[in-house]
Parts: structure tokens; sequence; C-alpha cells
């Protein structure tokens, strides 16, 4: 698709596609060379159109592309521009060859995570990011306050539209969807909206909706300021627990009783209730201060509403135990004053035995069972280890690095740098794409493949040196691959082009899945038509 920005012409297929969402594309743009002006990092966002991929199948999708394109006609030409300046909001408008607009260029935030990432079991586990966390939440705060005095509400205010660059500074995405003068915003996420807004939609009240046969939320009235302060309670509670106020399983004595996870919102049956299994991953509700927990359960279970107290966040200070070492925000440790039992290694569920082979306080980051063997990776607060205790890598856990075992080999990702250790010994260093899809590298049994600058690579050991071998040709940046023994399989896109291919870790010599005109080479084309049915599982 050709797109005029700023009276330059760009061609999206040309780009690298960083970011997909449910609404639209993310390609990131050379300022150098794109435009030129720029002083700093620039990101185009293009919106998905009814025939967009993605969408193929699916027609309230399609009508739901369509009203969002046509809504922002006008949304964006009256876009407020008086926005804090954590907000990532439109900085020129980018129409197609007809002159509508379909996207806008903004600034792309250096090395982000998600506030999502944040909430994950491990994700801080030794009361030193936790301070970082309170001030990211403070800014978080004073963020969402400055956005309400312009008269705007975020309205789906999710985990996925926050980000946190390196420097740990607060970025709100996704801007476009804020609620202000006569637009509203209609989209939600079922974990974020409050209930207070919504109605159960049924497979009788609303057969469209719910064409899955089970009943749904549907949001009933607008997003305000408080529904914001609501998602935000949400928020922080979420990561400072890992787990959210509906989390957990509602397992009632009465089996009639049991409702939803989808619809426990709307019946306020939160953590609080006595009959929720609280997630073992998850830190204790008392491991906080009584008055934050006071405050979460008056907002999910009294229904209070209001602006966040500040001082909640502020006061907040977190110490790993001296003792134990467990973490937590209470003036004695929780876990100490608990009477200590014996150690259980013999579990009985029935008529299953289980034997508990591991415990840590950290996080277990990956397992496999090969060989009649275990091996897995956890975590322990500073570094990674084997399940012998051996270090892999001394960091500090970061959801970003990706672990692969095999029975003789041991391969991980940092970034674009993938490390290969054979015999769990000499190690050995390769180039490897690091891009939003994920899946850039694999183990086909004991043989490492990856994704490079725009090849599909394995190592071979030839007179017992260690050398990369190319497999087949793909497009760099936007390859995705999983691998069994003896094949692969991938999928690639290139704009609003998704295709998806099979190809032979066992036979290197082919000529390349993709020729210099971008269509496929026969082989590839033999393996596509083949497996429909495995393709639409990654599309």
């Amino acid at each position: 698709m050709k797109i005029t920005v700023k009276n330059q012409t760009i061609e999206t297929g040309k780009l690298v596609l960083i970011g997909s969402g449910g609404e639209a594309d993310i390609y990131r743009l050379d300022p150098s060379t794109a435009l030129g002006t720029s002083s700093h990092a620039l990101a185009l966002k293009i919106f998905k159109d009814r025939n967009h991929p993605d969408y193929t199948g699916n027609p309230s999708t399609q009508m739901g592309a369509e009203f969002r394109l046509k809504e922002h006609q006008q949304k964006l030409p009256a876009f407020p521009r008086n926005l804090p300046a954590n907000v990532v909001t439109p900085e020129a408008l980018a129409y197609d060859c007809k002159g509508i607009i379909r996207g806008y260029l903004m600034s792309l935030v250096s090395s982000p995570k998600t506030l999502w990432s944040y909430s994950q079991p491990g994700a801080y586990i030794r009361g030193k990011d936790e301070v970082k966390i309170s001030a990211v939440f403070s800014e978080m705060h004073k963020v969402t306050e400055e956005i309400h005095k312009r008269q705007v509400v975020i309205g789906d205010f999710n985990d996925l539209n926050v980000l946190i660059d390196g420097l740990f500074k607060v970025w709100f995405i996704d801007a476009d969807s804020y609620q202000f003068g006569k637009f509203y915003s209609k989209t939600f996420d079922e974990r974020f909206v409050d209930p207070k807004l919504c109605i159960i939609a049924t497979p009788k009240t609303h057969p469209d909706i719910c064409a899955d046969g089970k009943s749904h939320i549907l949001m009933a009235k607008p997003y305000s300021t408080l529904s914001d302060w609501y998602s935000f309670a949400i928020h922080f509670m979420q990561t400072l627990l890992s787990v959210g106020p509906y989390g957990g399983v509602y397992s009632p004595q009465n089996k009639k009783a049991i409702v939803p996870p989808q619809l426990r919102p709307m019946h306020r049956i939160s953590l609080f209730k006595p009959e929720v299994i609280y997630p073992k991953k998850a830190r204790p509700l008392e491991y906080l201060p009584d008055d934050l927990t006071q405050y979460f359960y008056e907002v999910f279970v009294k229904d209070l509403r209001g602006i966040f107290p500040v001082h909640l966040i502020q006061n907040l200070r977190f110490t790993a135990c001296s003792s134990c070492g467990t973490v937590h925000a209470k003036a004695v440790c929780p876990g100490c004053q608990k009477h200590s039992a014996q150690p259980v290694t013999a579990i009985v569920h029935g008529k299953l035995n289980a034997t508990r082979l591991f415990k840590t306080n950290g996080l277990v980051v990956t397992a496999c069972f090969t060989s009649g063997k275990l091996y897995f990776i956890y975590h322990d607060g500073s570094s990674y280890r084997m399940e012998d205790k051996r270090e892999i890598l001394a960091a500090a856990y970061d959801n970003r690095h990706e672990f692969k075992i095999g029975d003789k080999t041991l391969a991980y990702k940092n970034g674009s740098v993938l490390t290969v250790v054979r015999g769990y010994g000499n190690s050995k260093i390769y180039p490897v794409d690091d891009t939003h899809q994920g899946n850039t590298f694999s183990l086909s049994g004991e043989k490492p493949v990856w994704v490079s600058e725009g090849s599909i690579n394995t190592e071979e050991t030839i007179v017992g040196e260690r050398i990369e071998k190319k497999i087949a040709d793909v497009i760099s940046g936007n390859t995705a691959i999983w691998t069994g023994e003896s094949y692969g399989f991938g999928r690639y896109r290139a704009g609003e082009l998704m295709r998806h291919f099979i190809f032979s870790i066992i036979i290197l010599e082919i000529s390349g899945l993709i020729n210099h005109s971008g269509s496929f080479s026969p082989p590839c084309s033999i393996f596509l038509a083949c497996v429909p049915e495995i393709c639409s599982l990654f599309s």
C-alpha cells in the first residue's frame, strides 16, 4: 500500500512490521531516510480495513474496521493537541492514493515493555524492582490526571496500551481510541472495563455478539473518568500481585452457582470471596499493606469509585525478609508469622501420587522431558539456572529472554543474540532476528534453527567445527518459525500479505523458499497445498 505522509510517499510493503494489534499494523520508519527532518525514531500506524487478512471470515470485525476507518476521517483531524508528553499522539496524518486517512505518524518508544509484562509471576521478586514499579504508577497517576484535565477519557485502559521504556518512563499508546467531544470510545477489554457500565449479553438476547454460544459482557454506558480510575486500580493490583481482582478459580459448593469466568465481574465474584481459589503463582494479598488491601476490597466488592488515592502508591515500601527472603510490604514478614510446617515431598490426589522434585521462590521459566529425564530452567532472582543449579545467564528476569532445552543442547535468545551451548559446555553465538512476533528460533532435536537477516539457518558440525548453515531464504524481520524433528513450519508477513510454508531441516540444499520475484519456489508451493489446516492455526 502506498501512503503519503508530509508530502512523502511510502510503500508499506517495504517497511519492517514491528507490531500488529486488533485494529492496526505498526511499521518502523528510518527518520534519516523516510522523513529526514525528524529528530527521533518514528513509526507509522496503519488501520486495518475490512479486507485485511486478519479479518477474513469474520463479518463483525470487518464491519468494525469499516466503521472505525470512516470515523477516523473526522476524529483524527480533531484530535486534541495539548495532551501530556507521555501520550503518543499523531504527529502527521497518513493518506492513501484516494486521499483517505489510513493512519498516522507517531513517535517510536525505545526498548518498550508492556505494563502486562510486569504483572507476570516472577517479573520482580527481590524487592528492588518494586521501587521502580511504585515510581511507574506514580507517573501513571499523574498522566491520567493530566489527560482528564484536558476533557479526555482514556476509555479502553488496558495493560497493552501502557508501555515502559528502558529508563522506566511511562508511555500511553493507542491514543486514537481515546474519548473526547462527540467521539465515544467503543472498544473495551473484558478484563478492565467497569462492570457498572455493562450488561450481560446472552445468545438469546444478542445472537450476533454471542455467536460462540456463550454469554459475554457488553458495554451499555459510555466511559468516564471514574471508569478510567477503576481500570487504574486493576492495573496496580495486577502488577503487584500477578493476578487481577477476578483471577483464580471460582469453585462454589453449589455447582449450580458456578459463573463463567468472563461474567464474574458482573457478579462481583472477586478474589475476596472465600469460594475463589487463589493462584499459587500470585503474591498473596496479605503481603500488601492493610490500607491498600482494604481499598481494593472497597472497589471490587463494594463498588467504590473515585480518583485512586495517590498516597497508597507513594507510601508503598517493599522489603525482602532477612530470614526467609519473602518480599512483602508489611511491617512484619507475613511468611514468618505463619506456622512453619514440615516440607511435604509426596502429594496424594485420589489415586494419583505426585512427588515434588523442585521448589523455588523464583520462577520456573521453561521445562521439557526428553530421553527419560526432566530438564528445566528457573530464575532465582538474580540469574537463570538449570535444574542442577548451574548458572546459565546472570541477569534480572526479563520475559523477552527465551530458552529452548534439549537433551544435550541449550539455546537461549537475548535480544538479537542467540547463544547455543552444546553439552552445556562450550557456547557459540549467532545473530538472530528480534521481532514482535517472537518464535525466531527453535530446537529441532539437538539442532538449533533460527531466523536471521532474511534466512533460516541451522548449525552444522564439520571436522569438529560448528558452523552456520543456511536452510532457506525468507522475509527479514517478519518471519516466525516452529520446528519438529525433521521439518519446520513458518510464516512471514509483508504488508497485508501473509504466507505460510514448511521447510526441511534434514535436506539443507534447497533452492530457497522465496525466489527473487517474491513468489514461492516449487518445493514450498507443494508443501503449502498440504497444510491449510495447520496454516489456519497461526493466522
